[in-house]
């Protein structure tokens, strides 16, 4: 059994699939999850929730904490980013990136965080460093997230590892994400890429590469193999997944990234547990976060909805997920 103070929360970006459907506003969906009790902690996706983010109305942010006290509920962390491209040929300016990374900041503030979430890589150091003064005026922990195929001697890691590890940057860490460590390709997954026309030996190939464990074949394979092959748009988005977003790693790997890791994304694709394949990665991740004092978010992201069947409801398959991390304790 394991021990730990952090706390269960999960993304609403979870609940892609009736935001996309479009019969209800995100408020009114993220109301409806609430309603059900899987978690009173939550994170939101800035751009998929607020209309005009960072620029959020009084009355969007009056409604979203409306909402939150009638379910005795918080939104512990917000999902910012940096769209560096104006228009063709025109990009932001390093303090035109400080000043809209700030509006977001103050935003997480105004709706009660104390995360916000951007992906590691998406500011440069030099940009982190000249909004430390609106992180630490506003009280939030700004946490870069590591996800998908990185590896753990990628040189972005190791330099940000060095650059947060300075004292001046208490107010940054980092969000792990469990797409780094996994032990199989999902079931989901095998069995959309059949649906989408890749052949029984593109998939064989595709497992038994991926299970190498080796990121470059795998990108050699995609890159080189089936996207020149790839049957349609749908089947092109799979293999990009493959070579982006499923990593297999071991938690053990990223040992001298732990003692920064502040928050978490329990990612997972669906929820076959076979031979431990959640339960295996979520446990020796949770024993890890234990033995330092973790008291951070753990957030459930199910990013599987890319490839469910049409009309799946999202928080059955949460519910699910909770029941499995609910088994590691």
């Amino acid at each position: 059994m394991q021990t730990l103070k952090g706390n269960y929360g999960v993304t609403i970006f979870s609940l892609t699939n009736e935001i996309l459907a479009a019969y209800f506003s995100s408020l009114e969906i993220l109301d409806q999850f609430l309603s059900k009790g899987v978690s009173k902690i939550i994170e939101l996706d800035g751009p998929q929730h607020f209309r005009n983010f960072p620029n959020a109305s009084e009355k969007e942010l009056s409604d979203l904490q409306e909402v939150l006290n009638r379910h005795n509920s918080q939104v512990a962390q917000l999902g910012i980013y940096v769209d560096r491209a104006v228009a063709e040929g025109q990009f932001l300016t390093e303090d035109q990136v400080v000043e809209e990374l700030g509006k977001q900041i103050k935003l997480a503030k105004k709706i009660g965080c104390k995360f916000v979430r951007l992906g590691l890589g998406f500011a440069t150091e030099k940009e982190i460093t000249k909004i430390l003064p609106v992180l630490e005026e506003s009280q939030i922990q700004l946490v870069l997230e590591i996800q998908g195929t990185t590896l753990p001697n990628d040189e972005s890691v190791l330099s940000h590892v060095e650059l947060l590890n300075k004292p001046e940057f208490s107010s940054v860490g980092l969000l792990f994400d469990m797409s780094l460590c996994m032990n199989v390709l999902p079931k989901s997954y095998l069995t959309a890429l059949a649906a989408s026309g890749f052949s029984e030996e593109q998939i064989e190939k595709a497992i038994s590469t991926w299970g190498s464990g080796s990121i470059e074949l795998v990108k050699r394979l995609v890159f080189g193999e089936l996207m020149r092959v790839s049957p349609n748009t749908f089947a092109t988005s799979l293999a990009l997944t493959l070579a982006t977003r499923m990593g297999h790693t071991k938690i053990n790997d990223w040992q001298h990234v732990m003692p920064l890791v502040k928050a978490v994304h329990l990612k997972f694709w669906d929820t076959d547990d076979e031979n431990a394949a959640l339960t295996g990665p979520m446990a020796e991740l949770v024993s890890y976060l234990a033995g330092q004092g973790f008291d951070g978010p753990l957030i459930c992201e199910w990013g599987g909805h890319e490839w469910s069947p049409e009309g799946v409801a999202s928080t059955p398959v949460i519910q699910q997920h909770k029941a499995l991390f609910d088994s590691i304790f």
